[in-house]
């Protein structure tokens, strides 16, 4: 999928042991809202995770956190730089991994249909989704 035609700001991060996730992220701009992927490792690395910060209520207005603030939120009930590391010593393989964030365009597209497409690249590609991903 071609998510660069969706959006208007782009880039990405890194975590490894140690790392404050919050200082890897600051360069992420304040109040967008947009799509993030995890991968392993490197920018071509498999994905790991994919997911959305934004919900849009009945007027237009988001109620949810934007991309920075969700990316440093909670994943699986715990603090997400927590999660990672927690992922990291678990699984060998893992030395890093890569935070790629885009901020869409809110005025055109909803955060949520670029999740799901890319979701449904990801299941087209592999018949599930990707492995920290539980339900869609």
């Amino acid at each position: 999928m071609n998510i660069e035609k969706y959006t208007k700001a782009k880039g990405y991060c890194s975590f490894k042991l140690g790392d404050s996730l919050r200082k890897q992220t600051k360069d992420i701009p304040d109040g967008g809202y947009g799509v993030y992927i995890f991968r392993k490792n490197t920018e071509i690395g498999d994905i790991l995770y994919i997911g959305k910060s934004g919900t849009i209520l009945q007027k237009g207005s988001f109620k949810s956190q934007d991309l920075r603030k969700r990316l440093n939120n909670k994943q699986d009930g715990i603090k997400r730089e927590d999660f990672f590391a927690k992922k990291i010593k678990e699984d060998t393989k893992i030395e890093q991994i890569i935070i790629e964030w885009y901020i869409i365009d809110e005025r055109k597209y909803l955060p949520g249909l670029i999740e799901a497409l890319l979701l449904q690249d990801y299941f087209t590609q592999h018949s599930c989704l990707p492995i920290w991903n539980k339900e869609f």
